[in-house]
């Protein structure tokens, strides 16, 4: 049977004292290198956090400058192309007026022309007339 002597109290000692010295020489060290990680990683995952926020607000001002961008290039391209329609139209405008007016220009020349001609024509058929008569007569 176990008898309850002064070595089973200095036994009991001893291992309070061991226990005591393994807890400050291993426990205690590792319980500090634990703490410390745990506050490594708290503060990183406080700023990966951080980060993530930024980049996700960056990314929305990013995606929101690409969409006002694409608008004013819309916008500006539909003005271009309503003034290109409206040049367009303005020149083609022009064209057919040029046309009329040259066209009309033509038609007054070769009408005066005409006219000069055929008075012309009417000056030189009486004599002309009159010479063919006058060499038929002869001829007879």
């Amino acid at each position: 049977m176990i008898e309850l002597n002064i070595t089973l109290l200095i036994q009991l000692i001893n291992f309070l004292i061991a226990l005591i010295g393994i807890n400050y020489i291993l426990v205690q060290p590792i319980r500090n290198s634990i703490y410390q990680r745990q506050q490594v990683f708290s503060s990183k995952e406080v700023y990966i956090s951080e980060l993530t926020h930024q980049v996700n607000k960056d990314l929305l001002q990013y995606e929101f400058i690409i969409t006002k961008t694409k608008e004013e290039a819309i916008s500006y391209y539909k003005h271009e192309q309503e003034n290109t329609e409206r040049l367009k139209n303005t020149m083609l405008n022009e064209a057919q007026e040029e046309a009329k007016k040259q066209t009309k220009e033509t038609q007054i020349t070769i009408m005066t022309e005409a006219q000069d001609a055929k008075q012309l024509l009417e000056k030189e058929i009486v004599p002309f007339a009159h010479n063919i008569v006058t060499n038929l007569l002869k001829n007879v």
